[in-house]
């Protein structure tokens, strides 16, 4: 397994992203850094997945009553915790700041996908399918 790769997803060294082709740059406005992960079919460098990360799970703090695509909103959740996981073990030389928000990241995405997933009716009836 190369040294930047883990489960399948490739990590480039800090100074270039995985996605370093030419011209390759993060999806957020008016940034010009390299992009790192993808998260949702969208390149982010660190600082803007990080933001990405925490704007998105504000909006999923509380599941609503009618939840409408389930398997999106947790398909999200999961994606997101999976990803700061992912950069928290593969990236070398994160500052402490960096790191406790990924980790912080990786809390809260994880608590959310549990509320979320025992507030939804399909998740709840793949749960009991499964038992």
């Amino acid at each position: 397994m190369a040294e930047d790769t883990l489960l399948g997803f490739n990590f480039a060294k800090r100074d270039s992203g995985p996605f370093a082709g030419p011209g390759a740059r993060c999806d957020s406005v008016r940034c010009g850094e390299v992009p790192i992960c993808s998260l949702r079919s969208r390149f982010f460098c660190l600082n803007h997945f990080i933001s990405h990360c925490y704007e998105r799970l504000g909006e999923y703090a509380s599941p609503p009553a009618c939840v409408g695509d389930e398997k999106f909103e947790i398909n999200f959740l999961e994606e997101c915790s999976e990803k700061s996981a992912n950069l928290l073990v593969i990236r070398k030389g994160l500052h402490n700041l960096e790191k406790a928000r990924l980790f912080d990241i990786l809390l809260w995405s994880t608590e959310l996908d549990r509320k979320w997933r025992l507030a939804s009716p399909l998740a709840s009836r793949r749960a009991v399918q499964t038992e």
